[in-house]
């Protein structure tokens, strides 16, 4: 098989290592489940609400002994992400010398998931299981081609070994070899003390592939690319590069896995697991669920793929030192191409799968329907609280008002004593004003009496005045006749008299029965 020349992306990936505790999620989706009926008038999905449908490529929880609301833990360890530096360090295209094992127990029981399992029927001839004492290079960089067909399902490229050295297979779209199979990639895994070649294989369900991040849907675990629905394949738009597939059967999804989201492209470059710089990742129990259910080999485009590249000299890292020109296969339009049906051993498991995934989905539906209630509960009891507390808080509000008013009582209280004192002060200051007038009155009316009487006195002590009349008019004196002469009488001696003394004043009694000063 001839691979054209690819290009190659310019883009660089970190080294940061993945989240720790990929744990498998459960929630598992009827419409993703393999056997389903097809209903290709309607999209699966339009957002990212509720759970990811791709999650049912791993294996069910029941064949795992976990339940629906508890992840699969690792076998032996916790299922962690702590990949270290992978070493790039290749002078003159040869491979870095082999690196220490790290192995804290001290022998090879740490890491005996990577043991290459025993040779299944139906491989070819370089299926056998490759070693090697030269660390695997890192992943190179590349774009990924669009789809060309329809259930055509993306196989990443990865590392071979060979007598020149490692050479790189490049990714591609192949056809599946039956509906409802799935791609687990190979990958190299550290063990006794040099690097085993594990070979990819197709299954109902996606292996363990030593938590290398391919890119483009296989993020270490699983495969969030798309799912099986029947006869149809529905890929994931945010981490393929669609090409001529009815948008009927496309969606988009944005992949997050453990509260970490991926991208279509690797965020790390790190190609084996164990061993110095290599992913310190242990198979989570539905990935070895999966290596125990039956599996079928490369198809015949992969087996050509291989082939051809450990015939391209420009393929070994030798020679490219880690950029292949040939970073992918690019497919071509091969039109009408036939997939066969599933075998009836896998067509029982993609049944029991389906029963699982329903049974699990009911419970996860009970579990859900139980928090709710839950959840109402609770919200009842938090409003019965708040309702307390408010009544508490009314009645709170009620005793300030009774002590406000009885404040506003006291000081109305208080205001009106000091108003009734302000009163009779003002009534007494009045009847002392009053009775200062009428004291005033009083003393100058004995005043004008005293002023009075002596003036009555004065008047009685002045002698009376000589009234001078006037003298009448004479008149004509008639004719008198003289009268006789009498002779006249001897005055008597008049004594003489005393002197009489003066009248004193009149002084009128001072009040209070004393005499003024």
């Amino acid at each position: 098989m001839k691979i054209p020349t690819l290009r190659l992306s310019t883009l660089r990936y970190s080294a940061a290592p993945l989240v720790s505790g990929l744990a498998l999620s459960a929630l598992l989706f009827t419409a993703g489940c393999n056997g389903c009926n097809s209903n290709p008038s309607q999209a699966p999905i339009v957002n990212n609400s509720g759970p990811d449908p791709a999650t049912a490529n791993l294996a069910p929880a029941s064949t795992t002994t976990t339940t629906a609301s508890q992840p699969a833990a690792a076998l032996g360890s916790s299922a962690s992400y702590t990949p270290q530096q992978q070493s790039e360090s290749y002078d003159n295209g040869q491979q870095a010398p082999a690196p220490i094992q790290q192995d804290n127990s001290g022998s090879d029981q740490s890491d005996a998931y990577n043991a290459p399992p025993p040779p299944e029927p139906g491989y070819d001839d370089n299926a056998q299981y490759d070693y090697s004492n030269q660390a695997p290079p890192p992943l190179p960089e590349y774009d990924q081609p669009a789809t060309p067909d329809p259930n055509y399902l993306w196989t990443p490229g990865y590392w071979g070994w060979g007598s020149g050295g490692y050479y790189w297979v490049p990714g591609a779209w192949v056809p599946p070899p039956y509906y409802g199979a799935l791609w687990t990639p190979p990958y190299w895994g550290w063990y006794g003390g040099r690097y085993a070649f594990h070979h990819g294989y197709w299954g109902p369900h996606v292996g363990f592939y030593g938590g290398i991040n391919y890119g483009f849907g296989y993020i270490g675990i699983g495969y969030f690319g798309g799912f099986w629905r029947g006869h149809d394949f529905y890929y994931n738009r945010s981490v393929n590069n669609i090409g001529r597939i009815n948008n009927t059967y496309v969606y988009n999804r944005t992949v997050v896995y453990n509260g970490r989201t991926y991208g279509m492209r690797p965020d790390n470059r790190i190609s084996y697991n164990g061993g110095r710089g290599g992913l310190n990742v242990r198979p989570q129990q539905a990935e070895l669920a999966a290596m125990h259910e039956p599996h079928a080999a490369p198809v015949r485009e992969q087996q050509q793929l291989r082939q051809a590249s450990f015939n391209n000299p420009q393929q070994r890292f030798a020679a490219n030192h880690g950029r292949p020109a040939e970073a992918f296969a690019r497919p071509e339009a091969s039109g009408a191409h036939s997939i066969a049906e599933a075998p009836r051993n896998v067509q029982e498991i993609q049944q029991h799968s389906t029963q699982v995934q329903q049974h699990n989905e009911n419970l996860e539906q009970r579990n859900v329907n139980e928090q709710q209630r839950n959840v109402n509960e609770q919200q009842r009891n938090q409003n019965l609280q708040q309702h307390n507390q408010n009544l508490q808080q009314h009645s709170v509000n009620e005793q300030q008002h009774n002590q406000q008013l009885q404040q506003h009582n006291v000081q109305e209280q208080q205001r009106t004593l000091q108003l009734q004192q302000q009163q009779q002060q003002h009534t007494q200051q009045l009847q002392q004003h009053n009775q200062q007038i009428q004291q005033q009155a009083r003393n100058q009316q004995l005043q004008q009496q005293r002023t009075l009487q002596q003036e009555q006195h004065a008047q009685q002590q002045r002698p009376a005045p000589q009234v001078s009349r006037p003298a009448p008019e004479a008149r004509p004196a008639p004719e008198a006749r003289p009268a006789p002469q009498v002779r006249p009488a001897p005055e008597p001696h008049a004594a003489p008299q005393a002197p009489r003394p003066a009248p004193q004043p009149h002084e009128e009694p001072h009040e209070g029965g004393g005499h003024p000063h």
